[in-house]
């Protein structure tokens, strides 16, 4: 179903659009928690804990001819993981002669986004790109499993999937290999803001709880791959 979207997407832009450039660009590479979500702060709320993970990005362009501006669309999915040993000496700190184990899944966003692009060439070969870019972004947050060696007992927070929307800010660096075919290199910036509702918490005792928490996402991602004309 996704391909034939695509197909459509770029069949219809080179009707519309035949005077300008349309590409495809594929990359792959890391995706680097900063900011609040990498915070390892058990005491702050919007602490994530969160480390470096993987993203790759789909991209649809298109450039108006012997212009500099253009117009994008991104599908585009990452992973962060959860760093286990640092929450675990969070919660040590928090209940004095404590001692915890942590398991924990990943955090995971899908994004779909629109945007506007400028494009600058270097000289022939060569040219840099800017891009801003805003749209839905569905994110699930981790589920940790936390053991305490000392009573003992355990709790078990399940993930969580939300729906938010998001920006991505960035650029890139594209060398022409051959004439269609272009070395694409990324930096991007992407935000959103998820709230996650009624999580539940089991415990070894038998209750149950809810919690719910809005986790601020904010990576750098930084990722290779390669462009391809396909209408120009």
């Amino acid at each position: 179903m996704r391909v034939t979207i695509i197909i459509l997407t770029l069949v219809i832009s080179n009707s519309l659009f035949s005077q300008g450039r349309s590409y495809m660009d594929y990359t792959f590479g890391g995706s680097f928690a900063i900011g609040d979500f990498s915070s390892q702060n058990i005491n702050q709320s919007d602490a994530g804990f969160a480390t470096g993970g993987f993203a790759s990005c789909l991209t649809i362009g298109y450039q108006v001819k012997d212009e500099k501006f253009g117009l994008l669309a991104k599908v585009q999915s990452q992973s962060n993981f959860f760093k286990s040993d640092a929450y675990a000496n969070g919660l040590a700190n928090l209940v004095s002669n404590s001692n915890w184990s942590i398991y924990s899944t990943f955090y995971s966003t899908n994004s779909y986004l629109i945007g506007l692009s400028y494009h600058s060439a270097i000289n022939s070969k060569v040219s840099i790109n800017l891009h801003s870019m805003f749209g839905m972004m569905i994110s699930e947050s981790p589920e940790i499993r936390m053991y305490e060696n000392t009573i003992p007992g355990w709790l078990l927070q399940l993930s969580d999937v939300s729906i938010s929307t998001g920006i991505e800010l960035g650029g890139g660096l594209k060398s022409k290999i051959n004439g269609r075919t272009s070395l694409q290199i990324n930096f991007d910036y992407l935000y959103t803001k998820p709230e996650f509702t009624d999580v539940p918490i089991y415990s070894s005792d038998g209750e149950v709880s809810w919690t719910t928490f809005t986790q601020p996402i904010n990576t750098l991602n930084i990722t290779v791959g390669v462009s391809y004309d396909v209408f120009r």
